[in-house]
């Protein structure tokens, strides 16, 4: 390309001018590539809360830099409840929220960033566990494999990821579901790039994810000395409990080990804010399940996900029958020796208050007329 400057040709700027219009042309392709992607994440920030999550209340945790590229105000739009909380100053909330507020399906969690979320997770405790829960991530560079590893984000029972994909020539917005079970290759499975038409409704983002569990060996904390349920037989553990786990096993494909007994050989409770028994094993010693009788306390509720019930036993006190009662203590038996002290007491100050009415009556009144008067007073009063 050849340009005249001051009136003749000059190679070296020829050479400057033609390398200014390459970076302004990718200059200004990235701007559009940059305001392109803004769009699309409003988009599909206004699909999710106002079709797919349509009618649910909804926890909507944001960053900064999320709060800085999406109109939050889309969400008000949604027919259900909304609660917004800045994932950067979200621990006094976390703290302070009732337990079943971030925890079963009373809210669906989305969570949008654009960086690191750990100060976020970092927050999280043992009762932050919400049945569905969707990342969206508004930067491609952020590790979302990371986030999908991680356990607190695997508690929930539904788990979705939505991230933009900046390899093809358009910025597109991707879906994907996590299933651990099948093994880290799978823990972040797509599901589809994102659109409108494809994606609308609750369950094209979560899918089923525990449907089958892939061959995975889990293991089980119990104690084995519960006969019928759990009992040892031949340096194994048998029992009604395990056969019923065996079907359970076939259908999802599963096998499992099975713990003989507590290492700290308790039961399980609650001792200064510490699990111990099975219990202590489930939550702190990588147990993924247990299986044997609990009493049903608010506290195992409230930190653990338990199965119905399907055998309850019954406590009753037990008190021996008292041998029979003398037949001379019959007349005696019925009032306690305070009642009858009383009797004997009451009989004595009126014998004394009837002879002292009668010396204070003059003689000219019949003796036994007083004293059937004085003494149906006494009985009256």
């Amino acid at each position: 390309m050849k340009v005249v400057l001051e009136g003749r040709y000059n190679d070296q700027g020829t050479v400057t001018t033609t390398i200014f219009f390459f970076f302004h042309r990718l200059f200004c392709a990235t701007i559009l590539l940059s305001a392109g992607q803004a769009q699309d994440a409003q988009e599909v920030f206004e699909s999710l809360v106002q079709d797919a999550f349509a009618g649910d209340d909804l926890l909507l945790i944001l960053d900064g830099g999320a709060k800085d590229k999406l109109d939050v105000k889309a969400a008000a739009n949604s027919s259900g409840s909304v609660l917004l909380l800045a994932s950067d100053n979200s621990s006094y909330f976390l703290q302070r929220t009732p337990r079943h507020l971030v925890r079963g399906s009373h809210f669906t969690a989305l969570l949008v960033f654009t960086a690191s979320v750990v100060p976020f997770m970092e927050t999280l405790d043992t009762k932050w566990n919400p049945n569905f829960m969707l990342l969206m991530s508004l930067n491609s560079s952020v590790n979302s494999t990371a986030l999908l590893v991680d356990e607190r984000f695997q508690r929930s029972q539904h788990l979705a990821l939505v991230e933009p994909d900046n390899r093809a020539q358009r910025t597109r917005f991707m879906v994907y579901s996590s299933l651990p079970m099948k093994g880290r290759f799978a823990v972040k499975s797509s599901l589809g790039e994102w659109g409108r038409g494809s994606f609308r409704r609750k369950q094209d983002y979560f899918p089923e994810r525990f449907n089958t569990l892939h061959g995975a060996v889990l293991q089980l904390g119990s104690w084995c000395d519960d006969f019928p349920f759990l009992y040892p037989e031949h340096g194994l553990c048998k029992g009604s409990s395990l056969d019923m786990l065996d079907l359970i096993a076939g259908h999802l494909n599963f096998s499992y080990d099975v713990q003989m007994e507590p290492d700290d050989h308790k039961w399980g409770s609650l001792e200064e804010g510490q699990w111990t028994g099975m219990l202590g094993d489930l939550a702190y010693n990588n147990k993924d399940l247990v299986i044997n009788v609990f009493q049903m306390t608010l506290e195992i509720f409230a930190d653990f996900e338990v199965s119905y019930p399907y055998h309850v036993e019954s406590y009753v006190f037990l008190l021996a029958v008292p041998e029979p009662a003398p037949q001379w203590q019959g007349l005696l038996y019925p009032f306690t020796a305070t009642v009858w002290l009383a009797i004997l007491g009451t009989i004595t100050v009126v014998t004394v208050l009837l002879n002292l009415c009668l010396k204070a009556v003059p003689d000219t009144q019949d003796d036994s007329q007083v004293f059937l008067l004085v003494s149906a007073r006494t009985v009256y009063n």
